[in-house]
């Protein structure tokens, strides 16, 4: 009689155990549902920062184009191992000044352009930092 008695009431536990489970089913695929948007939501957001980084490689590697006069202040030849370069001073209307350098290769195509004392319109340009030993201006250290 004890054995069935105990029978009895590990059968009620079980079905109990048993309904608790299954009322705790939906909520745990709602749970899991959830879970699995956040984790695609996030790998969206990875994509997204990844397109943002490589965008701000490129604008800070791009061409520039825009319209700029200067006049060339100072004009010299450099020769280096890795190539040789044509350096200048230049300066805007506002009197801002800046180092610029033309590989030798573009040098030829506006080598009657650039003369000293003479103003130009520059287009298109590439802006980078100089590590130059010579320093012609004191921006940026």
């Amino acid at each position: 009689m004890f054995k069935k008695l105990l029978n009895i009431k590990l059968q009620w536990l079980d079905e109990a155990v048993y309904e608790e489970v299954q009322d705790a089913l939906p909520k745990v695929e709602c749970f899991a549902s959830d879970v699995m948007k956040i984790k695609m939501e996030i790998e969206s957001m990875k994509t997204v920062e990844e397109e943002l980084k490589e965008d701000v490689r490129k604008a800070s590697n791009e061409l520039h184009t825009a319209l700029t006069v200067v006049k060339v202040l100072i004009l010299w030849k450099t020769y280096k191992s890795s190539g040789n370069t044509h350096e200048m001073v230049l300066i805007d209307e506002e009197g801002t000044r800046i180092h610029a350098q033309v590989e030798e290769d573009l040098m030829k195509k506006h080598l009657t352009v650039l003369k000293e004392g003479e103003a130009v319109s520059v287009n298109t340009f590439q802006l980078k930092d100089y590590l130059g030993e010579f320093r012609t201006n004191p921006y940026p250290l």
